[in-house]
Order: structure tokens, then sequence, then C-alpha cells
């Protein structure tokens, strides 16, 4: 007899002997975990027990060209600018530690109305433990929506972004991406949209009018999506000027 996993229990098999009637339990299987969707799972009803990540924005000033961040509040805090019209064009964000969002739920980097314009150097440093679950439109990722510059040297690990809602652009690292270059980029985790379009690892939707490189992108990303998935890149869209353009390449 089998008995299925549930959002916080594991499941497992029941044996029986048709002659004795001993039972023994074995063949386990792992909860399921819980699916938050607008702060509540939709499996069991349990609401999400998450708090809001500080947010820090002392590290800014509008005359800065370079700034460093070293902590989740702080990133909170370059979400929060970007959101309320700080686009960073021509200044460049540096990680300067590994910063571990702690499964907190995390607001997208840029939207369709305020995008992320400037270059964010991860310096090779790693971000733990993005939580993107709560979420009724799309956008989604560290970085909702970047529109040039650059992301670059950086790692996203153990990501869970969850939406069961008829979305648009949903990644790890960046839902969608307008004129961004990005090289030396890795990310892991699980993305579950089976009814969204422009589901990918690292960005689900890629649009540039230019020759720009995506290079050096690693994904290790187990995905359900809708429609337009990639491991990588779930669309990739290149359009020409009329004074015309080399076709976007695709290197390692």
């Amino acid at each position: 007899t089998v008995t299925e996993p549930t959002c916080t229990e594991e499941g497992y098999t029941t044996y029986t002997c048709n002659k004795c009637g001993y039972e023994f339990l074995n063949t386990y299987t792992p909860s399921t975990g819980h699916h938050y969707v607008d702060s509540k799972c939709v499996f069991c009803g349990e609401a999400e027990k998450t708090s809001a990540i500080p947010r820090d924005t002392s590290w800014y000033n509008s005359s800065g060209k370079t700034f460093t961040i070293d902590n989740r509040n702080q990133l909170a805090g370059l979400s929060y600018l970007v959101s309320t019209g700080t686009t960073f064009s021509g200044k460049t964000i540096y990680l300067g530690n590994h910063i571990d969002l702690g499964g907190a739920e995390w607001n997208p980097i840029g939207d369709s109305t305020n995008q992320f314009k400037g270059t964010f150097d991860g310096n090779y440093f790693t971000i733990y433990n993005l939580k993107i679950c709560n979420k009724t439109t799309g956008y989604l990722g560290l970085f909702g929506y970047a529109s040039g510059g650059e992301i670059k040297n950086v790692n996203v690990y153990n990501a869970n972004v969850k939406t069961l809602k008829e979305v648009e652009n949903v990644a790890i690292l960046c839902g969608y991406s307008a004129n961004t270059a990005f090289y030396n980029i890795e990310v892991s985790g699980f993305i579950d949209a089976n009814k969204a379009q422009y589901v990918g690892g690292v960005i689900g939707y890629a649009n540039s009018s230019s020759s720009k490189n995506y290079t050096n992108m690693y994904s290790r990303t187990t995905i359900v999506g809708g429609s337009y998935i990639g491991g990588l890149i779930g669309c990739l869209y290149h359009y020409r000027s009329n004074s015309g353009v080399n076709p976007v390449t695709m290197s390692d």
C-alpha cells in the first residue's frame, strides 16, 4: 500500500504478508515541500512563514559611479532603488561577498516599468537560496528586467522559483533582458512554472538588436514550464536594424 508524500511528511510503501499479516515500511519518498502562491500553500493551505528582507540603501549616492554590496539587506536595497526609478545607467554594482538570501521572498531587480540599466559584476561570488513563490506577475528572477549594461561573474545557487499563473519571462538570473550582455554565469535550482512562457535557467527572454555574446553560461536547473523553455534561455530573439548588424552569437 502506497502512502503519498505530503508537504511536510515523507511518503512510503507498506508491505504486508498475505499469510501472517506482518507489515513493514520501505521505499520512502521525500516530502514535496510547500508550494506557496499568494502567501498560501496551494496543497495544504498553510500560510507562508517568511519575513521580508530589510532593505539597506545607505551604500548608494546619486553622484557615485561604482558601488559594492556585501549583504542581503544591501542587495534588497538595490531592488528597491530600481523599483523606485533609479536605473543605474552608467554605474557598476560589485558584490563584495557571498550572499545568502535565506529563503525569504525576493523582489526581482527591475520590472517592465523600472528596468536595471547598469552593470552588475558579481566578482565570482555566489548568491544562495533565492526564493520567488508569491508573485502573480511575470519578470521573475534575481533580476526581473535588465536593459543594456552587463550582468557578469556571478553564481546563483539553490534557487526556488514558482508560479502557477499564466505569466511570461521566468528564470533564475534574469526574467527579461534587452540588449544586456551576460558573461560567466552559473545557476542551479528549481523552476516550477507550468503555465508560464519564456522560461529559462539563466534568462527567460533575451531580446537583442546588436551582436551580444552570451558567454560561459551554465545551468543545473530542473525546469517545468508551459512554452518556450530552455536550459539556458527560454527564447533568444534577435532583430536587425536598417543598417544591419551581426547576428547574436552563442559561445561556450
